[in-house]
């Protein structure tokens, strides 16, 4: 396996990491995390350098999730939350589908093969977020685990046909536990961060079943890994690889234990962003990145897409990846 250097991924520019460290005592994961040189107030001025504001949309609204943008000839959609926003004036955004699609969590891309635009949105389980009264989630209030165990709803993906964004179509709903995705409680995350670029895979952010719960972070009961899905028929998707880091299931103690992460109660051992694979495999791509977390960048061969084979792995000094937040968040390749 091959083992990177700092120095060596920024000189190739193999991806963008977000990578961030935590000084002193840590802060619950949804509340500030002061750190030296942070306002002790809120500044509520707006700051532009050689750029200016074309357009608002909804004004005072909370528009606080994922978006993608699609076009179709000179027209430009933004997809996101559910809705359609036509922003191919960009001085005057506008609304012209409201709730057209379900999921928070989005991709979307034009599948040559099939002549459409194809929408794959995620669905997941509750989360073990940190409270006021709980901010060490789940190690301060377990229930907060059976919320996540008995949370209703499907924990996977739905895939749509967008090619007409004021009519977008559902095609199919995959359950990443394998079951029916109809049934009202179902096992594992669901999922958060995908990839999709309009080719025959999709590359998941999962934990397939409640095995995956080796996770030492408080806001999370699971712990992810990779689910490569094939979409190629976006009416039938099925699962062809999953993979975890060895220790992030039950059973799995010994590989557990050997984590420098170990029992530390913090660390975000987990997958976090999806896996990039910047070639599709079926027009010769054979590398995926994925931000994994505490874990580091994971590079992996995906020359036999059944089998993805770790290849290489970039992981920073501990000062840098151990604490509440996502030490590696999103890589962009």
């Amino acid at each position: 396996m091959i083992t990177l250097k700092r120095t060596t991924l920024v000189r190739v520019g193999v991806a963008s990491l977000a990578v961030a460290a935590l000084s002193g005592s840590a802060f619950a994961n949804q509340h500030p995390h002061p750190h030296k040189g942070s306002l002790d107030y809120l500044d509520r001025n707006s700051y532009a350098h050689n750029m200016r504001v074309l357009g608002v949309f909804q004004l005072g609204e909370e528009r606080g999730h994922k978006l993608q943008m699609m076009a179709i000839g000179p027209r430009r959609f933004i997809l996101q939350n559910g809705d359609v926003i036509d922003v191919s004036d960009p001085r005057v955004p506008k609304l012209v589908k409201p709730g057209a699609f379900r999921g928070s969590q989005l991709q979307v891309a034009f599948n040559k093969k099939l002549g459409k635009w194809i929408l794959i949105t995620g669905a997941s389980s509750p989360i073990t977020s940190t409270t006021a009264t709980a901010p060490n989630g789940k190690y301060d209030d377990p229930s907060l685990i059976e919320k996540t165990r008995q949370g209703p709803g499907l924990r996977g993906i739905r895939v749509w046909d967008a090619t007409d964004p004021t009519s977008i179509i559902l095609l199919s709903e995959f359950s990443t536990d394998g079951g029916d995705p109809k049934r009202k409680v179902q096992a594992g995350s669901g999922t958060h961060r995908n990839y999709y670029d309009g080719g025959d895979y999709a590359y998941l952010d999962t934990a397939p079943d409640d095995s995956f719960v080796n996770m030492e972070s408080p806001i999370r009961w699971h712990g992810n890994g990779i689910m490569v899905v094939d979409v190629s028929d976006p009416a039938n998707p099925k699962q062809v690889a999953m993979w975890w880091v060895p220790g992030q299931r039950t059973g799995e103690e010994a590989q557990y234990k050997a984590w420098r992460e170990y029992g530390d109660k913090v660390s975000f051992t987990s997958l976090h962003g999806p896996m990039y694979a910047p070639k599709k495999v079926e027009d010769g791509g054979k590398l995926g990145y994925s931000a994994y977390g505490s874990f580091g960048m994971l590079i992996h061969d995906l020359s036999d897409i059944r089998n993805p084979r770790l290849v290489g792995r970039f992981t920073p000094d501990t000062k840098y990846t151990r604490g509440t937040v996502i030490a590696f968040h999103t890589i962009d390749v």
